[in-house]
């Protein structure tokens, strides 16, 4: 097994998960799952044809199956997939849109660390591009602070909330 660097990873799976709205693999018998990609390609480098995977873009997490279309290893469209139950062929803007987080040329492609402490509607947080090393590193450490501290007070939510 080859080993990879978290910037590889990290880029390989923002290009599977945007293309395929956080595709996945969930196969119809008409299409490829993203499960059949060769290891390691992303949707810029995956071959022509379409693929099957799911719409995680809202409060509904998983329940909209999609068809992601890759030609000349760009995304061209995405539908919703009629084989799934969940939506019967059926997509909302939102997944339908999905396309935009993957070519965005503004999105971030990188950690992000707010340098400014100062909050307010007219305040520049000052976010700089950090490695991950250093992110994951924050993380690590505040997290040990909170669990040192009690750790109780450590809550993962998963999904929306309001």
């Amino acid at each position: 097994m080859q080993e990879m660097s978290r910037r590889t990873f990290a880029k390989g799976m923002g290009g599977i998960v945007a293309a395929a709205a956080m595709g996945c693999a969930l196969g119809s018998e008409d299409h490829k799952a993203w499960g059949e990609v060769e290891q390691g390609a992303t949707a810029v480098s995956a071959k022509d044809g379409v693929y099957s995977g799911y719409c995680a873009m809202c409060m509904e997490r998983g329940s909209c199956g999609n068809r992601v279309t890759v030609k000349n290893g760009v995304v061209i469209n995405i539908e919703g997939d009629p084989n799934r139950p969940g939506n019967r062929g059926a997509l909302c803007p939102r997944g339908k849109g999905a396309i935009m987080n993957m070519y965005n040329p503004y999105r971030i492609k990188a950690p992000m660390k707010r340098t400014n402490p100062e909050k307010g509607m007219d305040v520049d947080p000052g976010w700089v591009e950090i490695s991950w090393d250093e992110a994951i590193g924050d993380a690590a450490k505040k997290l040990k602070e909170v669990h040192d501290r009690n750790p109780k007070e450590l809550v993962n939510f998963y999904g929306f909330s309001e």
